[in-house]
């Protein structure tokens, strides 16, 4: 457990949690999916690509961190530059407030967000200068309190200093900051950028290093295309309809076609925990000890979450049309002082279905038979974790690897990220 007296930076943190060794989460999955469309190239059809001179079925990285974030943050919260506007929104739905008053509390929302007043001209309309990550609770607590500081009954006064506009009341604002500082503090740091990366497109907006990794996901088998045509029938209009058939009788029309595929996947995603840390503590106030605590636990909380996700969400192109949500495979590894391993060698040679065996099945004992003749492992182990059906489970015959539920390797990781930082579940 880390002494947080001792701590008076970004670099002192890393430093003891992860005694300068490079600490690295890495998963690797198998899935077998039943006639699908994961990821779609820019004719609609299923992406391929050649590899072990076979012509596979790939899902690009993007599309799986794209469904991963969607699963993860905006379920909870959202991205954006005017939760200024979502904060009064909530306030004008819940308390019966004036014109005024509205304009008030975009101001006070406005300042509490960007940290300075409101200025007509550069404000952009009360947008925040960069996105920010804020939650429904967040905007609600946000909005109770500036209704609980600054009464509806109550006049709002500013004073104008240029275009710039001065709240005159500054106790009842810095009362209202103190208890919202915590939640404020989280708004401005998006855990989503912090693991995933942001390249800048601004001055005002900086870049980010992703700590995370997603390889292109393939299929561990040839790539095989089926047809799937779209149909369509005037159910109302039949006697007028484009698509009568000779006879006059009422028919479907062909419409489109579009590829789908039955394929096994191999996928890989890495995890630096050590760039993840930098880039969430950045902007934080390393004498405020609570502070430092507050985000450490909301970071692994985070990234405790994105593991479940990248482990468990299917790429979304064609799901709502195509039910196909299989259980995975799954091998995990947590060392320190490592580097980061794919078995992509398992299957240069694309694998074909035994006699009683199928493509699922030959790409799990592909995968153990690599793993267990990998003769570069480094670093220090701390967990190796499989997971998955029991007729796969017994394949796993992999030394020290743990066979566990999905909930148990989430509560070992962050059992171990907590235990670090002295944080009790």
């Amino acid at each position: 457990m880390i002494k947080f007296e001792e701590i008076h930076n970004t670099n002192d943190l890393i430093q003891k949690l992860f005694e300068n060794h490079g600490t690295f989460l890495e998963i690797h999955s198998l899935r077998s999916y039943a006639a699908v469309l994961l990821n779609r190239d820019d004719n609609g059809d299923a992406k391929t690509a050649y590899i072990g001179g076979t012509k596979r079925t790939i899902i690009s990285s993007q599309c799986k961190k794209s469904a991963i974030r969607q699963d993860c943050i905006e379920s909870r919260s959202s991205r954006t530059r005017r939760a200024p506007e979502g904060i009064v929104s909530y306030i004008c739905e819940t308390y019966d407030i004036d014109d005024l008053h509205k304009d008030a509390y975009l101001k006070i929302a406005y300042k509490l967000l960007s940290e300075k007043d409101f200025d007509e001209k550069n404000s952009d309309n009360y947008m925040t200068s960069t996105i920010i990550s804020i939650g429904k609770e967040d905007i609600q607590r946000i909005g109770n309190a500036i209704v609980k500081y600054f009464p509806v009954e109550k006049n709002i006064e500013f004073k104008k200093n240029k275009s710039t506009y001065l709240i005159t009341d500054s106790d009842s604002y810095e009362s209202l900051l103190k208890e919202l500082k915590e939640v404020v503090d989280a708004s401005k740091v998006d855990y989503d950028i912090c693991l995933f990366g942001r390249m800048s497109t601004c001055d005002v907006v900086s870049s980010e290093d992703s700590a995370a990794w997603y390889n292109f996901g393939y299929s561990t088998n040839k790539n095989h295309n089926d047809s799937d045509f779209f149909v369509a029938q005037d159910v109302y209009a039949q006697a007028t309809s484009l698509f009568t058939n000779l006879n006059t009788e009422p028919g479907a029309g062909h419409l489109n076609i579009r590829d789908i595929n039955a394929d096994t996947f191999y996928d890989y995603a890495g995890f630096s925990l050590n760039a993840y840390i930098e880039n969430v503590m950045k902007g934080v106030d390393f004498e405020n000890k609570d502070a430092i605590k507050e985000r450490l636990k909301s970071a692994v909380d985070y990234f405790c979450e994105a593991v479940e996700k990248t482990i468990t969400v299917v790429p979304t192109a064609m799901q709502h049309q195509m039910a196909s949500f299989p259980d995975p495979v799954v091998y995990v590894t947590l060392k320190e002082n490592a580097r980061n391993t794919t078995f992509d060698d398992a299957f240069e040679l694309a694998v074909e279905d035994g006699n009683d065996s199928s493509v699922m099945t030959e790409s799990v004992k592909r995968l153990v038979e690599s793993i267990k003749d990998s003769p570069f492992e480094t670093g220090k182990v701390i967990g190796k974790y499989w997971i998955s059906k029991k007729k796969y489970s017994e394949l796993a015959d992999i030394e020290g690897v743990k066979k566990v539920i999905l909930q148990d390797l989430l509560a070992d990781i962050k059992g171990y990220l907590y235990g670090k930082i002295g944080i009790e579940d």
